[in-house]
């Protein structure tokens, strides 16, 4: 089985079998396979009429398990060595898109809990999904957000403000001669300015703008707190190359973790191996849904 905790290691070890194996068995079980009497199939049914009502299924309904089973050719007698895999497939509840909608056919329900399936583990391990398109947009985003190297006053923007309050120019002089210290005593060492709401920071970020070869970045102690505070630092070439890389690291393992089964799919395809499965056609259009 195969949930949302060990899901990397599963993929790790899918690819590598996937890389000798001779064919993939898959199969899944769906939240639903009928709408109504329309969505039968007729025997005087055309393949373009018998299409659209599966179709018609296949966008309504969703994935709850993927099953895979890598067979590798053992010995010279012709015997194959299994090795499956069962996903458990949930949609991100985070993602704002059609995929994170759950449409369930009650008779199905009833069929795979007499069945033993754990709705439980299904609800709160089950791996995330996107598309394919949606994956590759997010990869090309930290592709192209690499490319921009971070600057001095990162935040600052186009728009920009004036402070009036004396409670506000003290506050902001006092941080900027923190800043001027930190900067003549050779800014080696990061410095954090004091916190403060989305407005001050602004300000703080236009003053920055002076200090080209400063790079800034904004540090929260608590998530969701709007006060916040600004990390100074100088990096050289070679320290802000590293940097792009370790964020591009890090987002793109962000994509591949919201991703989830869009990645067993990619290996899939990737592989080149046949595919075997029984009756699969509604396999077949689910994966593509």
């Amino acid at each position: 089985e195969v949930t949302r905790e060990n899901f990397d290691e599963a993929c790790t070890k899918l690819e590598e079998l996937l890389k000798g194996c001779s064919f993939v068995a898959f199969d899944e079980e769906m939240t639903g396979i009928r709408i109504d009497g329309t969505t039968e199939p007729a025997a005087g049914d055309t393949t373009e009429v018998r299409y659209a009502k599966m179709r018609r299924v296949a966008t309504r309904y969703n994935i709850v398990q993927f099953g895979v089973c890598v067979f590798t050719e053992e010995g010279d007698e012709g015997g194959y060595e299994a090795h499956p895999f069962n996903f458990y497939v949930f949609p991100d509840a985070s993602s704002r898109d059609h995929s994170s909608t759950i449409t369930m056919s009650a008779d199905t329900a009833g069929f795979l809990r007499s069945h033993g399936m754990d709705w439980k583990k299904w609800i709160d391990e089950g791996i995330p999904f996107t598309t394919l398109a949606a994956w590759r947009k997010a990869v090309d985003a930290a592709q192209e957000k690499k490319e921009q190297q971070p600057g001095a006053g990162g935040g600052a923007g186009d728009r920009r403000v004036s402070i009036t309050s004396e409670n506000d120019v003290v506050f902001l002089r006092d941080e900027m001669e923190r800043v001027r210290g930190w900067y003549e005593a050779g800014h080696e060492e990061q410095l954090l300015l004091s916190p403060c709401n989305p407005f001050l920071r602004k300000a703080l970020y236009q003053e920055l703008e002076a200090y080209g070869d400063v790079t800034t970045s904004s540090v929260k102690e608590r998530e969701g707190d709007r006060n916040a505070r600004i990390a100074l630092n100088v990096y050289t070439d070679d320290q802000k190359a590293k940097l792009a890389e370790e964020a591009l690291a890090a987002q793109l393992l962000e994509c591949d973790r919201r991703g989830g089964m869009c990645r067993v799919m990619r290996l899939l395809s990737e592989s080149g191996r046949p595919l075997v499965g029984h009756n699969c056609m509604y396999d077949l259009m689910f994966m593509y849904s």
